[in-house]
């Protein structure tokens, strides 16, 4: 066979990195989902199990649908205006503090980018892993994000009110599932932690290029 042949190819890595970043996904929300049925065993002694049972279910097909509609893009490898994507993120916050019983909420200080959409697909999973450590990890109850655009460069941060990352050294520990798929994507991540208080900032490039 020829030496091309033996190599991956660009669709067939496409398709390996939507199955990442699909399966990623999915580990997440059934780590959710599983906190929060915890939750309810322990507090079940009313109908309000079944009104609960009923909110999961909701949000399981919404996540379905959340998941269709990537792969749409994907296949016509469109843009979104950055608006539009923050609405995205704001839809999957929404979700998320219902999926984790926490408050989590996304602005944007910027109004005018053009984001394409595997780094939109970045951004949502990058939301679901700092929201599962602080909640996991941190204890946290309160998550807020925000997206700002600098030139060729996107930059998110991530605000919550946990217990932080247990310090190694007097350094705190970066979450390794966030700075690897930060440097995936050629971008870098910085962070800022003490008891009550973590601050991540994410900066990615737009084009995909550091």
């Amino acid at each position: 066979a020829p030496r091309s042949g033996r190599r991956r190819s660009t669709p067939a890595r496409t398709r390996l990195s939507l199955a990442r970043d699909v399966h990623d996904s999915v580990v997440q929300f059934l780590a959710g989902a599983t906190f929060r049925v915890e939750a309810i065993i322990r507090s079940a002694r009313s109908a309000q199990v079944k009104l609960d049972l009923q909110e999961l279910k909701r949000l399981l097909i919404e996540e379905q649908g959340e998941i269709r509609s990537f792969m749409l893009a994907l296949r016509r490898d469109r843009e979104l205006e950055l608006t539009e994507a923050v609405e995205e993120l704001k839809a999957l916050a929404r979700r998320l503090g219902k999926q984790w019983s926490i408050d989590c909420s996304v602005a944007a200080s910027s109004d005018s980018a053009s984001v394409p959409i595997k780094l939109q697909l970045d951004l949502q999973q990058l939301l679901r892993e700092a929201v599962a450590n602080a909640v996991k990890h941190g204890g946290a109850n309160r998550v807020d994000v925000d997206v700002d655009v600098d030139g060729e460069r996107l930059r998110m941060q991530v605000a919550d009110n946990g217990s932080g990352f247990i310090p190694a050294n007097g350094a705190p520990i970066e979450p390794w599932s966030l700075k690897e798929r930060v440097d995936r994507a050629r971008g870098s991540l910085s962070l800022y932690s003490e008891p009550g208080r973590t601050n991540i900032v994410i900066t990615l490039p737009l084009n995909g290029v550091a």
